[in-house]
């Protein structure tokens, strides 16, 4: 009776691990979601580790689009509150090797930066694997962001 238990938990074991190489080999899912875990965990740890330094007199804009019709094409903008005229600026494009993090992860630091004057957009592009990356490139068109940026956030309301 031992002896099946213990064959039977082998096999298991066997099947298991040829079923893991076998979806890693055939399928980019497992890299990415394994990837995709690591950056959330990450993103969210950074974040938290600096939520107390953001300050609270910045102009915020957040879920700004440069491409209508595409979900993944957004940007932030944020500005100093209290700061007229033109300023120097910030393009923080964060593609995530294509695959995780996103522009939410960026926004506590871009945010310390625009109290000290910096105009700072936070932009983001994820594609893989729901989209190939010789179809993301070209999508990633992130000029157009920058040229809205180059507005003021308090003209654009």
């Amino acid at each position: 009776m031992l002896r099946k238990l213990v064959l039977f938990v082998a096999c298991a074991v066997v099947i298991l691990g040829v079923s893991t190489y076998a979806a890693f080999q055939l399928s980019p899912w497992p890299s990415v979601l394994l990837i995709r875990y690591s950056f959330d965990k990450g993103g969210a740890e950074a974040a938290a580790s600096i939520s107390h330094l953001v300050p609270k007199d910045v102009s915020v804009q957040r879920g700004q689009s440069y491409a209508p019709g595409d979900p993944d094409a957004m940007f932030d903008v944020f500005a100093p509150a209290h700061m007229e005229g033109p300023l120097p600026a910030v393009v923080w494009v964060h593609g995530g090797g294509f695959v995780a993090g996103t522009r939410s992860d960026l926004s506590g630091y871009l945010q310390i930066l625009a109290a000290r004057g910096f105009v700072t957009v936070g932009s983001w592009r994820m594609s893989l694997p729901t989209q190939s990356v010789s179809t993301s490139i070209p999508n990633a068109s992130f000029w157009p962001a920058i040229l809205l940026a180059r507005r003021s956030p308090r003209r654009r309301r």
